[in-house]
């Protein structure tokens, strides 16, 4: 009687600690699914604050873009930064945006827009990095302020010579005003473009050659239009089949809004040697995340050009200085298959403004700094050091396991294919796991072998950027276990 009283004793005992294991999982895997999410500044460690200064003598600015020049080595090598850049985050005026980070051998600009800069006025933003607590990167966007700054690629044997099958992509493109007649924002020539008119409201012209067929057809919405600030997909596609048909379509999100089908002519797109030209309409700003041309097939297609504007593909050849026009020049690397280099102008005066950073502050306090950690000089060789010589150096600041170590440790997450935070939780469980099982063999109590696993995994949670509210879970789950069994103290 009293074998099977302990059988069942035993059974409803690893019942029980199955069941308050499944608790804990569940929870800690809801948790690093909530951090493992879209980049926010909660995913972060380090914030600096930078302060904007406008000279009394400068005019007044808006959707000015600010320069900040950093010290790129430092950053990465140290690992508070990624080495492609792609893992920074500002934070202006309450809405996060990825700056956009021109990544150099020595240093990278970091340029940051201002929605207004008023003259003698100061203006702050925040920067985020140290991202170790996701994976994810921030997709990088080309920031153009008026029409007089531009990316563009010469025309090829394969850019304009699509005669059949031709689409026209903008990802993530966001407007701050719209013009008040229809105006290109991206095109080659009067050969293909998607263009923007009054209200915001999108279209794709297109023109070509043939039988009985216009010079030209337009698609334009004829209701959705966009708004101001918010960012969106627009795609222009021409199609000519093999029987007499051309298809011109407009898309938005990838919603078809808008389409013209002649079923009586076969045209054909009419060549021209123009350059692709990506540029705001008027005197608005304009924010896009990628842009590509594609050929082949208007449903799959064969992209000819594809820029992403990510740190790592952009090269900056030429520094904006009074002596050039403020003319500050940069390339951008096609990721298509072929070769259709980008070269950006941006047209930026720097001279009316002064920067301040630091000091740095922590966002995190699971642990403290180890004397031998060594943090990098933050600006670039050159830069004016104010208000800190070096603004990681914070005296009383208590700073995050450092993020060099850490990856040292765990190593590079694309090497796992799983974020930091997972890696550390798989840890966590299998130090446990052995923990109670050890303490098991040698006493056959399953309470101290309980807390014995809980006391092991909440030693990782304590050494890696696992969250904090990670031992509320574990100290929950080993009460369910010892109310729940009984006698848990007792040697089976």
């Amino acid at each position: 009687m009293n074998t099977s009283h302990e059988t069942l004793l035993s059974a409803r005992g690893i019942r029980s600690i199955g069941l308050a294991l499944s608790i804990a999982l569940v929870s800690i895997l809801g948790l690093i699914a909530s951090v493992w999410s879209a980049p926010t500044v909660a995913n972060y460690d380090y914030v600096l604050p930078v302060t904007i200064t406008s000279a009394s003598t400068a005019s007044d600015q808006t959707n000015f873009p600010v320069r900040i020049n950093m010290n790129a080595i430092g950053l990465s090598g140290s690992g508070y930064i990624n080495a492609d850049g792609q893992d920074l985050l500002a934070l202006v005026s309450g809405t996060e945006r990825a700056p956009f980070v021109e990544m150099g051998i020595a240093d990278a600009s970091w340029w940051v827009p201002l929605a207004t800069l008023t003259t003698g006025q100061t203006a702050s933003a925040s920067l985020y990095m140290g991202q170790n607590t996701t994976n994810a990167d921030n997709p990088q966007t080309l920031f153009l302020q008026s029409s007089i700054e531009s990316a563009t690629a010469a025309s090829d044997a394969q850019l304009g010579q699509m005669t059949s099958n031709l689409t026209f992509e903008l990802v993530g493109v966001s407007f701050t005003s719209f013009p008040a007649t229809p105006t290109n924002v991206f095109s080659k020539g009067t050969y293909a473009a998607l263009r923007i008119d009054a209200g915001g409201i999108p279209s794709f012209k297109v023109t070509h050659t043939g039988s009985g067929c216009a010079g030209s057809t337009t698609v334009t919405a004829s209701t959705a239009t966009l708004d101001a600030g918010t960012a969106y997909s627009l795609r222009g596609t021409f199609f000519r089949a093999a029987t007499p048909q051309t298809l011109t379509r407009l898309y938005l999100n990838d919603v078809l809004i808008a389409e013209t089908n002649d079923l009586a002519h076969n045209c054909s797109l009419t060549f021209n040697s123009n350059n692709v030209v990506l540029t705001p309409p008027g005197s608005g700003a304009m924010t896009v995340e990628q842009a590509r041309i594609g050929a082949v097939s208007t449903s799959t297609p064969l992209w000819q050009l594809d820029w992403q504007f990510e740190p790592d593909e952009l090269t900056q050849t030429q520094e904006g200085t009074s002596g050039n026009s403020w003319n500050w020049l940069g390339t951008i690397a096609d990721q298509s298959a072929y070769t259709h280099t980008g070269n950006y102008t941006f047209v930026r005066d720097t001279s009316g403004y002064t920067v301040s950073l630091g000091p740095i502050a922590s966002l995190t306090t699971y642990a403290s700094t180890p004397g031998s950690e060594v943090f990098p000089t933050f600006l670039a060789a050159g830069e004016a050091t104010s208000p800190l010589t070096d603004p990681f150096n914070v005296s009383g600041a208590t700073y995050s396991w450092p993020l060099n170590i850490f990856d040292n440790f765990v190593g590079d997450s694309s090497k796992y294919q799983m974020p930091d935070l997972m890696f550390s939780s798989l840890v966590g469980f299998l130090v446990a796991f052995f923990a109670f099982i050890g303490t098991f063999a040698a006493t056959r109590i399953i309470g101290l072998a309980t807390i014995t696993g809980l006391v092991f995994f909440a030693a990782i949670v304590l050494a890696t950027p696992l969250p904090g509210i990670i031992l509320i879970v574990c100290a929950v789950a080993g009460v369910l276990v010892l109310r729940i069994i009984p006698e848990p103290f007792t040697a089976r």
